[in-house]
């Protein structure tokens, strides 16, 4: 068995254990490896999990916390990325329906009209969308640092974020510190995109410090 398989298999141990043993998380979920991810993300619809192998040298207590996230977006339900997609296909259909007309009928000021209305009218509904993503990250944390809490007993949850969140920064971060725009396009994107709403580590640790750490 390769080195890669060996980690694959550790993350899906800790994964197997939260599922079938401690009933942490749900028992049909799915886990699969996707390398090059730099990333932990899950398919709320679909209840998926995916992962990069890369997170298997972490300690256990972090990937336990990465997979109760992942576990808390699809018990709440939460997919951003549909609520996002909803929203921008209204201005969308303003773009296509320009386009349709300028081809179709030469109508040019209608046209422009209609693909200016449409690109303001996307941007707007995905900035609209950026407060129900950081409240997503908000429950998620919580829901991940009350089990963790409850029913592990681990006294100050924040502390494992902490490390776990970083890690997850610096694998998209190359060794000169510029954002590494390989394998996370999409995540980067989406940080980009809602920059003025997505929770910072920061926001995230200290929202778990203060309803959650033992003082």
């Amino acid at each position: 068995m390769s080195q890669n398989e060996l980690l694959q298999n550790r993350v899906a141990e800790i994964f197997y254990e939260l599922r079938d043993e401690t009933k942490l998380i749900g028992y049909d979920r799915v886990l699969f490896p996707k390398p090059g991810l730099k990333n932990i993300a899950s398919h709320v619809f679909e209840k998926k999990i995916f992962y990069d192998p890369v997170i298997s040298t972490w300690p256990a207590d972090e990937i336990i916390f990465c997979l109760l996230h992942e576990e808390g977006h699809i018990v709440k339900g939460h997919d951003g990325r549909f609520l996002t997609f909803l929203l921008a296909i209204i201005g969308i259909m303003f773009i296509a329906v320009g386009i349709i007309i300028v081809l179709f009928f030469s109508v040019l000021n209608l046209s422009l009209l209609l693909i200016s209305w449409g690109i303001f009218s996307s941007i707007f509904c995905i900035r609209l969308s950026s407060k129900p993503l950081e409240m997503d990250e908000f429950a998620s944390d919580e829901y991940a640092a009350e089990i963790m809490k409850q029913k592990m007993k681990i006294l100050k949850p924040s502390a494992i974020i902490s490390n776990a969140l970083r890690r997850l920064h610096e694998l998209n971060v190359t060794s000169d510190g510029s954002k590494n725009q390989q394998g996370n396009f999409l995540h980067l994107l989406k940080v980009s995109l809602f920059e003025d709403y997505y929770p910072t580590d920061q926001q995230r640790i200290a929202n778990i410090q203060y309803q959650f750490d033992t003082q």
